[in-house]
């Protein structure tokens, strides 16, 4: 005789709303092949991540931004992903959303103390705030980024 296949999550049946049995409505206590709706969300944003990251390798924009953007929702990206977000999001037109998240990347490169990094966004930021003729906000962003490299060795 074989189990049917809710057996190794639950003792008893589901129920027909997906609740485990004796759960309060809205409990986060829903499973899945044994494993809470929170831990499948948690995966499912660690797919979105890791797919995101291959698609803006490919140069994929539109994948990339999807992707990124979903594994983004929690807003706790880290620098180099929040940079690649705001690349697919300035080449698939959304363009202040890429204004945004280049802001992002920048703070997130200076919190982890790579200055260089931050500088080139900072570059980045003012050229698109001159392309959108802001040229006192375009300013600011490239004295921030002289201020950054003004330590720096050339090279």
């Amino acid at each position: 005789m074989s189990l049917p296949p809710w057996s190794s999550v639950m003792r008893t049946p589901p129920s027909p709303t997906g609740r485990v049995r004796g759960a309060m409505p809205g409990a986060e206590k829903r499973r899945v092949e044994g494993r809470t709706i929170r831990a499948l969300m948690t995966q499912v944003a660690d797919d979105s991540l890791a797919a995101g990251r291959e698609a803006a390798r490919r140069h994929a924009w539109r994948d990339a931004y999807g992707l990124l953007r979903s594994a983004d929702k929690d807003g706790r990206l880290g620098a180099e992903d929040l940079e690649n977000l705001a690349e697919a999001a300035w080449w698939t037109g959304h363009l202040e959303e890429a204004i945004a998240l280049r802001e992002r990347a920048y703070a997130a490169y200076l919190e982890v103390g790579e200055t260089q990094r931050a500088a080139v966004l900072a570059v980045m930021v003012g050229i698109d705030h001159a392309n959108r003729a802001a040229m006192s906000v375009a300013g600011g962003w490239l004295a921030r980024a002289e201020r950054l490299l003004a330590n720096e060795e050339e090279g």
